[in-house]
C-alpha cells in the first residue's frame, strides 16, 4: 500500500472510532473558497457530528463498566429470581440507552426533567417485574448515593 492510501485508512479509522479531536473547530467553505471557523454555538449544535457513534461507544463502555456491576448489585439487593435477571438486565441497558438518547438530542447536555422522565420508565418497568418486596429493596438500590452498589447513580442523579 503506498502513503496516500495508509493515510486515508488511518483517517477514516480515526472518524469511526472517534478518535478526531473535538478541540478542533469545524471548518466550512465561505463564498471565497477559504476555510472559515463557525462559531461556537453551531458547533455545541452539532454534537452528533462532532461526536460520531458516541451512543453507540458510550452505552458498550457503561454496560461494561457500570450495568453489569449494577445489575449483579441489584440480583443480590432485590433477591431477582433466575426467571427476572435476564428483564431486569433488559431494564436497566434501556435506561442508559434513553438517557444517551435524550444526552444526543440534548447536544452533549440533558435537563433534569430528562433524566427524570427516565428514572420514571426505569421504576415502571421494575414496578411490573418485581413483587412489593422487591420493589422496596430496588428503590434502595436506586437511591444508594454512595454508588457502591449502583454503580449507575451518577446517571440517576445527573446535574442539570
Amino acid at each position: 500500500m503506498n502513503r496516500v492510501m495508509v493515510l486515508g485508512l488511518l483517517i477514516i479509522l480515526a472518524g469511526l472510532c472517534g478518535c478526531a479531536s473535538l478541540s478542533t473547530p469545524k471548518r466550512s467553505v465561505s463564498h471565497s473558497g477559504l476555510a472559515a471557523v463557525k462559531p461556537a454555538t453551531q458547533a455545541n449544535e452539532n454534537f452528533s457530528e462532532l461526536n460520531p457513534y458516541y451512543k453507540d461507544r458510550a452505552a458498550a463502555f457503561y454496560d461494561i463498566k457500570y450495568v453489569s456491576p449494577s445489575a449483579e448489585a441489584l440480583f443480590k439487593i432485590a433477591d431477582v429470581r433466575p426467571e427476572q435477571m435476564r428483564k431486569a438486565l433488559k431494564i436497566l441497558r434501556s435506561f442508559v440507552d434513553e438517557w444517551l438518547d435524550a444526552y444526543v438530542e440534548g447536544n452533549g447536555s440533558i435537563t433534569q426533567m430528562e433524566v427524570q422522565k427516565c428514572v420514571e420508565r426505569m421504576d415502571s418497568r421494575f414496578d411490573a417485574l418485581f413483587d412489593s418486596l422487591q420493589r422496596k429493596q430496588y428503590r434502595i438500590w436506586r437511591d444508594d448515593d454512595t454508588g457502591e452498589f449502583n454503580k449507575l447513580r451518577f446517571l440517576i442523579s445527573h446535574p442539570t
